[in-house]
């Protein structure tokens, strides 16, 4: 390990990455339907558990956008 992931991963870069839609491996997609009494509701969530195993399958990209430090 190279140092704490908090210390080497630039969270708000990352966070501004994702905005842009960017998309990374080691993901996880979830997509819920509900009703809330007057429409239909589809929500997609797309999350990322930053570990050391995320960083080691997208370090190029990481290091490319500024995110890995």
């Amino acid at each position: 390990m190279r140092g704490r992931l908090k210390d080497r991963i630039d969270a708000e870069n990352l966070a501004k990455a994702v905005e842009r839609g960017e998309e990374f491996l080691e993901k996880d997609k979830k997509v819920e339907i509900s009703f809330d009494g007057t429409a239909i509701v589809v929500t997609k969530t797309i999350s990322y558990a930053i570990t050391e195993e995320f960083v080691e399958e997208n370090e190029e990209k990481l290091k490319k956008l500024n995110i890995l430090k």
